[in-house]
């Protein structure tokens, strides 16, 4: 049963976050907003949903993949339930920090990083190929060093960070500034647990000796 769940638990907080924050975002739409703010901002959340479709596609296949070796801690659990938080944040209170003649400039930069994200995160999850899960798993036959993963050897988790902190700035608030950062922290846990894995992997330690940086090239 425990077995199940865990990999249930994927699609699941998939398709809460998606029912959830669909009604909030009604509910945000209705308040008066000049036009540009308002097609900017429904551009925002439209690019989000089709992302969210995109994941559950691997949610989906991540039932089908063994759960029985937890490496995760319920770090993804964690991680899914403070996403959604910051999205709730996001959609139900908005911009509360930028002043509106600033406001299309940084929402404009949110947009732009939140498009790197979709890249990268595409980008990353396409080099993988079936190989890549939202748990955390030992490497298998095949240790992935190209692509994305040249460059970086979290792929996945930078293209991540990137959409929602351009989804952050486009909705900026202090809830909002502030689950990112709650995020961003387990994300890193994460990484520190699935690395504490993957280096008793030879490969792994000699991968990570080519390609220093974890998620983000030139600063970690």
């Amino acid at each position: 049963m425990k077995d199940k769940l865990i990999k249930l638990s994927p699609l699941l907080f998939t398709l809460f976050g998606l029912l959830f924050l669909g009604g909030i975002s009604l509910k945000q739409f209705l308040i008066p907003r000049p036009v540009s703010f308002l097609v900017l901002q429904l551009l925002t959340v439209i690019s989000y949903v089709l992302y969210m479709s995109f994941e559950s596609k691997i949610s989906v296949n991540e039932m089908n993949k063994s759960a029985s070796l937890d490496y995760d801690r319920n770090t993804m659990e964690l991680a899914a339930v403070i996403k959604i938080s910051l999205l709730a944040s996001c959609l139900g209170l908005a911009n509360q920090l930028i002043r509106p003649e600033n406001y299309l400039w940084f929402a404009s930069c949110g947009f732009c990083l939140m498009l790197l994200g979709f890249f990268i995160r595409g980008k990353s999850i396409k080099d993988l190929g079936p190989h890549y899960g939202h748990r955390i798993r030992e490497i298998g036959a095949h240790l992935h060093d190209r692509g994305m993963y040249s460059v970086i050897r979290h792929g996945a988790y930078s293209g991540t960070f990137f959409i929602h902190a351009g989804v952050t700035l486009i909705f900026l608030n202090r809830f909002s500034l502030l689950f990112l950062v709650l995020w961003l922290g387990v994300v890193v846990l994460r990484i520190q647990l699935e690395e504490k894995l993957l280096m008793q992997d030879n490969r792994y330690k000699e991968y990570a000796k080519q390609t220093r940086f974890k998620m983000i090239p030139f600063i970690w």
